[in-house]
């Protein structure tokens, strides 16, 4: 390694101080190219760092052993959301999804009978993850898992979800290795893990990639949360199989053993508020905006529909910051979001004046990747140098329509298990996508029953619209009755013990704050068994649910 690259720590403040300046004058964290430098009189500072630039690019090893280093990348431009390697990939998992609901349903069923089965995953820091923990390893459990074609993530539940697929370990295994883990919460930038995260850094900034706060968080995330993967955590990518021992999500999913994931972030655009991204293995892009690019090349400068040069992939941590920066929100939607409910009538009035100026449109930081849309025709991004990313939680805490993926026209699944982890009362981020899907014509069912959000499981189901998925909806809801119910059965009395003395109102307080990144061991177990318990106590709900829309779709076809 040459000598500036063994000084990284003092290169990587000299770049944090010139990104205070340019905060400070409200311009974008970005470095203009070589040639712009050429003709430009005030770019002094790219001709001094371009060297720098350049011997980077050969230093490092992922960026030499990046397996896109020579291919340029195109953009896919309109049609539907799923890409050709993931209608291929639903091929493969077909025969087993087919293979495991007959199963689990005691039934045999014809290829058009078999159920589009998706999981959505909500948000809620630390809380939705461990959560996660519990719903996947019970679903799994009962072999439910192996009947769902596609889960999709938002905010904390994307901290479970990537990880526990890179690790290759069964849900129940990961949840096992993970809980014991979160008494440190993030790790600190240590002597040993601190370089790892300022090479990162280093790398974006040799191929001209804005790099903001959220950069930063997310290096500390993937510190954590790709720890199994040693030295390399800083090196997983969703789809580059670059450092040893750290596989791709490509690779981790390449026998269709486990459901398609499918992770959200939302457009950080007042211009455009409310519009989804959302990133698989194989592409990132939004319908919306009616353009996708290998995920692979998200990152690189694009223009016209082309990358014009050869970024190495952007590393899982860095997704894993924008998905659960909530701070990325303006002022008034953290204060809707986190606060509003939580202060006093005579404050919120105040509050609520004060957000409502030009004070709450007001964001600190966001995630900014290349506009890979650039120069495209039509397209409401063509004039933009970035895309910003941020948390999805802030529209909606349960990314329900990611998991439109149906063939073939990314129809509504037949089914949808949603967990629900987030901190809102009731059912309110279910109201809010029904809102959601009237505004955008997603189809979707009736949703007002005002006290389903007090039960463990509820069942929607759009009879009157054969175009609605039917949802089976499992909040974070503790039923001290269903609990005595099983106090003495074999199979479930353990989660009684754990779970009796479980106040939900104290624990959102406490331990299970949004915010909070310390779980203790037995605090940890606790809520993880909470969602555990809710879908196993529930899963005759949810086998006659599917085996009633089974029957369902037997008889509307033989009409």
């Amino acid at each position: 390694m040459r000598f500036f690259l063994s000084h990284r720590t003092s290169l990587f403040m000299a770049l944090c101080w010139l990104g205070t300046l340019h905060s400070a004058t409200q311009a974008p964290i970005v470095f203009p190219s070589a040639t712009s430098c050429a003709r430009d009189q005030k770019g002094l500072l790219d001709i001094a760092f371009y060297p720098l630039k350049e011997q980077i690019k050969k230093d490092e090893f992922v960026v030499q052993h990046n397996p896109y280093k020579k291919t340029t990348a195109k953009v896919r431009i309109g049609g539907a959301a799923v890409g050709a390697d993931e209608v291929a990939w639903r091929k493969e998992r077909f025969a087993k999804v087919k293979k495991a609901q007959e199963a689990f349903l005691n039934m045999t069923l014809a290829d058009d009978e078999v159920l589009e089965i998706a999981i959505a995953l909500s948000g809620g820091g630390y809380r939705a993850m461990v959560g996660s923990t519990g719903s996947l390893a019970a679903a799994e459990r009962v072999e439910l898992l192996d009947c769902v074609m596609t889960i999709a993530s938002l905010s904390g539940s994307t901290w479970f979800l990537a990880p526990w697929i890179v690790s290759g370990l069964s849900a129940n295994d990961y949840k096992n290795y993970l809980l014991p883990k979160l008494f440190t919460g993030l790790d600190p930038l240590d002597l040993a893990d601190g370089p790892r995260i300022i090479e990162a850094l280093l790398i974006k900034f040799a191929f001209d990639q804005p790099i903001t706060a959220v950069d930063l968080y997310g290096g500390l995330l993937g510190n954590k949360l790709f720890r199994m993967c040693g030295t390399n955590m800083q090196h997983v990518y969703f789809a580059s199989d670059i450092a040893p021992k750290s596989p791709s999500l490509v690779t981790q999913i390449e026998d269709a053993n486990v459901p398609f994931p499918v992770y959200t972030a939302r457009l950080a655009n007042d211009d455009f508020p409310e519009e989804w991204f959302e990133l698989t293995p194989y592409e990132v892009g939004s319908r919306w905006l009616g353009a996708y690019v290998p995920t692979w090349a998200c990152g690189r400068r694009f223009f016209k529909g082309a990358s014009i040069d050869f970024a190495v992939e952007q590393p899982l941590s860095f997704y894993m910051g924008i998905f659960g920066s909530s701070f990325s929100a303006d002022f008034q939607e953290m204060y809707e979001n986190l606060l509003q409910s939580s202060v006093s009538a005579s404050i919120r009035s105040v509050l609520d004046a004060l957000f409502s100026t030009e004070l709450g449109t007001i964001r600190l930081t966001y995630g900014k990747i290349n506009n890979f849309a650039a120069g495209i025709n039509n397209s409401p991004l063509k004039s933009e140098k970035y895309i910003g990313l941020m948390d999805a939680g802030m529209t909606f805490g349960t990314p329900y329509f990611a998991t439109y993926r149906k063939q073939p026209h990314d129809a509504a699944p037949d089914i949808i298990i949603a967990f629900d982890y987030s901190g809102g009362p009731g059912m309110h981020g279910l109201e809010m996508a029904a809102e959601y899907a009237e505004q955008k014509g997603f189809a979707f069912p009736d949703v007002s029953d005002p006290e389903s959000g007090y039960r463990t499981i509820t069942v929607f189901d759009q009879k009157t619209n054969a175009a609605a998925p039917t949802i089976i909806y499992l909040p974070r809801v503790v039923d001290q009755q269903l609990l005595a119910e099983y106090k003495n059965d074999s199979k479930l009395s353990s989660y009684y013990k754990l779970l009796a003395n479980l106040n939900m109102n104290t624990a959102m307080a406490g331990y299970a704050q949004t915010a909070n990144f310390y779980y203790k061991a037995a605090q940890a177990l606790q809520w993880s068994a909470l969602c555990e318990f809710n879908l196993l106590a529930n899963i005759e709900t949810v086998r006659s649910t599917l085996k009633a829309c089974a029957l369902a779709k037997r008889a509307q076809k033989n009409m």
